[in-house]
């Protein structure tokens, strides 16, 4: 939401799996005005269908979202979106990195109030199994420690 203000017109593109979280973020975070102004599509879709999208972006950023989530889901979502984005595209994805050498589940099963860590070489496996070029960023300041990776498409 923050990145909006900053886009030219019909430049935000939107994915989440439900409907309602959408409907509150326009509500509470974007309101009447911006989205007007800024004509952002939205997609609900709980298997990263980006192709539903209009256009395709060169850049993309999932903030917040690999945390909750199990490697396959991670691992569906960067091969869906490298077929979607352009070579050279840009894909950021922030990570709980876990300490050690291997994922300190969370569950089994992705789900928004748990979190998932992964080593920082799984995280980079991930993008570079999926067509990117990882660059691992690290600590960018997150208010919880939560470390930046960026996938370059390939």
């Amino acid at each position: 939401m923050k990145f909006i203000e900053y886009l030219e017109e019909g430049n935000y593109l939107g994915l989440d799996s439900e409907k309602r979280l959408i409907r509150l973020g326009i509500k509470k975070e974007l309101g009447r005005e911006l989205m007007r102004r800024k004509s952002p599509q939205f997609v609900v879709s709980g298997s990263f269908e980006f192709e539903k999208f209009s256009k395709r972006p060169d850049f993309a950023i999932a903030q917040s979202l690999f945390t909750h989530l199990v490697e396959s889901d991670i691992r569906l979502c960067l091969e869906k979106m490298r077929r979607f984005i352009s070579p050279g595209g840009r894909f950021y994805a922030t990570y709980l990195i876990a300490d050690g050498s291997h994922v300190k589940p969370g569950s089994s099963r992705s789900h928004s109030h748990r979190g998932f860590q992964y080593p920082r070489a799984m995280v980079e496996d991930f993008g570079a199994k999926a067509g990117w070029r990882p660059k691992y960023i690290g600590d960018w300041g997150h208010p919880v420690n939560q470390m930046m990776v960026e996938y370059v498409a390939e």
